[in-house]
């Protein structure tokens, strides 16, 4: 089982698409307020994770997005950030064409919904998450999407 810290905002794909999301806003208070050297115990400080959890059913409902880091420990952390305990899952993964966040991201997100309509993947919606390293340049980087699968 694997932990995980990081703050957290609870949206639902339509208002995402229809420029009410809930997401950016939470990307940029994360880098704003500099949780990344609030949040301790980090297993891996270069990989920045922005983790899909608790759905509500499908890509239809609601789930919970939270961005921050797989820690070795929960002591010592950030008041406002959640904490999750991640049971260990299976993924397809996908990755991202070379380029500007958020474009990348958005293109890989096609991909992996892509695969899930065609079938090529049955989506488990147990939790699934975008994988960023932080030593790249955000305006040109590549970017991994792990879509848990049943």
């Amino acid at each position: 089982m694997k932990k995980f810290v990081g703050l957290s905002v609870r949206t639902i794909n339509s208002d995402e698409f229809a420029g009410k999301g809930k997401i950016s806003g939470l990307w940029d208070r994360f880098m704003q307020e500099d949780f990344t050297s609030k949040i301790s115990h980090k297993t891996n400080p270069t990989e920045l994770i922005g983790l899909y959890s608790d759905y509500e059913s499908d890509e239809n409902g609601y789930y919970n997005v939270t961005v921050g880091f797989e820690v070795d420990s929960f002591d010592d952390q950030p008041e406002e950030c959640n904490q999750q305990e991640l049971e260990d899952v299976d993924f397809a993964e996908f990755e991202s064409d070379q380029g500007v966040v958020p474009d990348i991201v958005i293109g890989v997100w096609k991909d992996a919904w892509a695969a899930s309509q065609k079938r090529d993947i049955t989506r488990s919606f147990q939790y699934d998450k975008e994988v960023y390293d932080m030593t790249a340049d955000p305006k040109d980087q590549k970017m991994k999407l792990l879509i848990s699968i049943k």
